[in-house]
Order: structure tokens, then C-alpha cells, then sequence
């Protein structure tokens, strides 16, 4: 783990000072001129102290910096027609998980037009049409082959037993005029 600096009187100095030379410094300039001290550090400090970068989003570790495209962008390549949330990610040159937070945000919006099969197994891709409605249902797989009926439930009643297929029936005399009963 990395042990932590505290920002001295010099460093502090060093800091504003930059900023009144420059204020639009880059933060790559930072770092070199404080070099005991993270970018992360040194835009704390930078907000700490009420240092304002002109038009510049202050940096956040861990944040995002991919474009993040809006609801209006989204519609509007959805007006061509359905598509799914990674063609829609590939459009606005953007992230399939910036799509999906977009899509939820704003979920009365639009509704799943249908489904396209994918490459894992069975597994089906929605395709978001825009606009409110009722979404399309899951397609699912039609079984193969009809299901035995269990002897349990047919003895107790509760399903029809299975009927036999019609077809030639064969018959057998039964009675006692039969060659070897006879002899």
C-alpha cells in the first residue's frame, strides 16, 4: 500500500503559483512540478484550496472519461428502426454499459420490438424499438415431444390416460370351439 504525503506550505505554494501563471495548466505539468503527489492528489488539493479550472470538469479517480451518449442520440438511431443495446453502442462509439444506464433511466420510452438468437447456445438478444408499448415475449423453445403421462396421476384419476394409436386391430376367438381346446 502506498504511504500518503501530506502537501506541505512549499507544495501548496508551488501549486497556486502554477495557477496564476497559467490557469488552463495541464495536468500532466502538475504531476511533473509536484512529484510526490498523485493527479488525484493534486486535483483534491486544487478544489480543497477553491481553485477553479476554467470550463474543465474536475478529474475523479475512477470515473469514466468515454463519451456517454444521451437519450436524444439514442432515439434518433432508433427512429431507422429496432436495434439491439451493443449495434447502438457500436454507433455512438461508446461503452454497451453507458447504453444499458441511458436505456434505464429512461425505460418508458421505449420497449423490446422483438428478439435476435445469438451465438451463446439459446440465448436471445432484445431488440429496443422506440416508443412505449408492451414488450415483445421471450421466444421460447417448442417441445420436441409430447411429454408420458405418469401412471400414477392416470390411476388416480387426475390426467386422461394416453390413447392408443388407431390402426388394424386383430381378433381371436375366445371361445371353447378352439382346435386345441377341442382336442
Amino acid at each position: 500500500m502506498k504511504k500518503q504525503n501530506p502537501w506541505r506550505t512549499t507544495e501548496i505554494a508551488i501549486l497556486r503559483d502554477a495557477f496564476k501563471r497559467n490557469p488552463n495548466v495541464s495536468p500532466d505539468e502538475l504531476c511533473e512540478l509536484l512529484p510526490m503527489h498523485t493527479r488525484g492528489s493534486i486535483d483534491a488539493k486544487r478544489a480543497e484550496l477553491g481553485i477553479e479550472r476554467p470550463g474543465i470538469p474536475p478529474y475523479r479517480p475512477g470515473s469514466d472519461p468515454r463519451y456517454r451518449p444521451g437519450w436524444a442520440a439514442i432515439a434518433k438511431l432508433l427512429d431507422a428502426g429496432p436495434r439491439s443495446r451493443q449495434e447502438l453502442a457500436d454507433a455512438l462509439n461508446c461503452s454497451r454499459a453507458n447504453i444499458q444506464q441511458t436505456l434505464a433511466t429512461m425505460r418508458g420510452h421505449w420497449h423490446v420490438a422483438g428478439w435476435r438468437p445469438t451465438n451463446h447456445y439459446s440465448v436471445m438478444t432484445p431488440l429496443i424499438g422506440i416508443g412505449a408499448g408492451s414488450d415483445a415475449p421471450y421466444p421460447r423453445k417448442a417441445r420436441q415431444a409430447p411429454r408420458r403421462s405418469n401412471p400414477f396421476l392416470v390411476a388416480a384419476g387426475l390426467v386422461c390416460a394416453p390413447q392408443g394409436a388407431p390402426g388394424r386391430v386383430f381378433r381371436q376367438a375366445t371361445n371353447a370351439e378352439d382346435e386345441e381346446v377341442a382336442a
